[in-house]
């Protein structure tokens, strides 16, 4: 009987972690960050545009193998190299859902040539959360 006691609360604490695992995590120290999709895969720091002046981003919490419990997020791109803000997109600051959509934003006057580099920032909310950042960089030569 002791057994059967010290077990129980083992059990319910692993299927409550299970449940939460499945169903989404609403903690913000848990969050999954979302990602720049380039070709269906999750982009890869400094990973190259291709000398463009004008890219066309998408971004949203599933690309590729990668899955995030995002519910809001919003997009805004910089010049590495100046800070500059280049362009972007926020929805009068109220961000934009996420399932079952992705969002494509494409973004002119990109900076091209030898040293360019590109800092995009996706600005994201998950259940319980207030604004956070996750930060892809690029090259564009």
């Amino acid at each position: 009987m002791k057994v059967a006691r010290s077990l129980f609360p083992l059990i319910t604490l692993g299927l409550a972690l299970l449940c939460l695992l499945v169903l989404g995590i609403p903690v913000s120290g848990f969050a999954s960050e979302p990602h720049i999709c380039i070709n269906g895969a999750p982009s890869t720091t400094w990973q190259n545009l291709g000398n463009q002046s004008t890219y066309t981003f998408r971004y949203h919490a599933n690309c590729g193998s990668h899955t995030s419990n995002t519910t809001l997020f919003k997009l805004s791109v910089y010049n590495y190299n100046t800070g500059a803000w280049i362009c972007g997109e926020t929805n009068g600051g109220a961000g934009y859902a996420v399932p079952p959509y992705y969002r494509d934003y494409t973004c002119n006057g990109l900076p091209q040539g030898a040293t360019a580099k590109i800092r995009a920032v996706i600005d994201y909310k998950v259940i319980g959360s207030s604004w956070m950042p996750h930060t892809d960089y690029f090259k564009n030569y």
